[in-house]
């Protein structure tokens, strides 16, 4: 029996706002089947919306090419590794706590 397996690649649109991630931020993303999923970075929560993109993503791999023959000469050197014309565009989501005085549907 085959898997049901699909690998798609994202290009994820963070706000500017955010400056918070470090390099070991948690990732976590609900219902990404969906046109709008959930995702959560560490403690904040984002929603989302799919979109294919006019143009493509090229995703590259870096690597320094230093300490050769000439080492005051620094070379990098860039793989190309991914390409998505899908992405994900996040916006913050802030949560508000509910006022005590409105009634609740058990109280009526």
């Amino acid at each position: 029996m085959e898997s049901e397996w699909e690998e798609t690649v994202l290009m994820l649109e963070l706000p500017e706002l955010d400056n918070k991630r470090t390099k070991d931020s948690y990732l976590q993303i609900l219902g990404l089947a969906t046109d709008n999923p959930i995702v959560k970075i560490n403690n904040q929560l984002y929603s989302s919306k799919m979109a294919n993109t006019l143009g493509s993503h090229l995703f590259l791999e870096v690597s320094d090419n230093t300490g050769g023959a000439d080492a005051m000469v620094e070379k990098m050197h860039a793989n190309s590794v991914m390409v998505t014309d899908k992405s994900l565009k996040l916006e913050p989501v802030y949560l508000e706590k509910k006022p005590n005085n409105e009634p609740t549907q058990s109280s009526q």
